[in-house]
This record gives C-alpha cells, structure tokens and sequence, in this order.
C-alpha cells in the first residue's frame, strides 16, 4: 500500500510539474476575489450544464463563469453526490484541458479532463500500474458530459 501511495504521489507531482511547466494553467490555489472559481485562461466560454448519458452513472456537471472565473458542481442521482469547487481552463497546441480542484476529502486534490465538441471527459479510475478512482460512486471508466 506504501508503495502504491508513493507511486501515486510520484505520478500527480510529474504531472503538476509539467503542468506548471508549460505556463498555460493558471494554479487552482491562487487567491482571488471570488474563492469559488479561478481565473478562466480561454477565450471560448465553457460555462453550462453537461450531463452524462442516461446509461452511466448520471452526473450532471454545472459550470459557472462570474467575472472571468470559472466555478463547478457535480451533482448525481438522487442528490447522492453533490460536489463543488474551482475549475481552471487552459488550451495547450489545440487541446482544451479542464483541471478541477476537489475538495479535500478526496485522495486526488485535481481531477483533469479534456474538452472537445461539447463534452468533458474525465478519466475516472486508473489501472493495476497506476490505481486511482477519483469519483467512488460512478464506475465508469470515462465520464462524458455533454452540453
């Protein structure tokens, strides 16, 4: 289990690195006047609600945009899951990255998914080499939300 942890750790401290690296990702913790959202750092606005298909888990994903910053909900069936927190944006060559900060009851402090034709996608959980699951209550593998 140590090791695992350890490998976990090695991996999201790589990835917030090269993140940090490119300088395109404004940092999720950075304070602001609105402690609900950060910096939105894209001309297009993502602001909306995207739902997952009727034959996943069912989240729906609200986003916020209040004077440039963006904010986020995630809301599940039934009122089960309802999450909230600060959502960054950033382009890199032609690709749109969405980083969420989540709360800190979650082993992940960020959950990144990627933007294309009006879908979110979020890679869920990870495999035997890399073990993650960000969102225990959906077992979807890919969450896809749609606009």
């Amino acid at each position: 289990m140590k090791k695992t942890s350890l490998l976990m750790s090695g991996i999201i401290l790589t990835i917030l690195i090269s993140l940090g690296c490119s300088g395109n990702v404004k940092n999720a913790n950075e304070s602001n006047t609105d402690s609900s959202a950060v910096k939105a750092n894209t001309t297009t606005d993502i602001s909306g609600t995207y739902k997952m298909p009727a034959n996943t888990c069912g989240f729906e994903l609200i986003i916020t945009k209040e004077n440039d910053q963006y904010g986020y909900n995630i809301k599940g069936k039934n009122g089960i899951v309802d999450i909230y927190g600060k959502l960054a944006v950033s382009t890199t060559d032609g690709t749109t990255y969405v980083i969420f900060t989540l709360p800190e009851s979650f082993t992940n402090k960020t959950a990144e998914g990627v933007l294309a034709n009006n879908t979110i996608t979020i890679q869920n959980y990870g495999n035997t080499m890399n073990e993650y699951h960000i969102f225990t209550d959906c077992d979807d593998k890919f969450m896809e939300f749609i606009k």
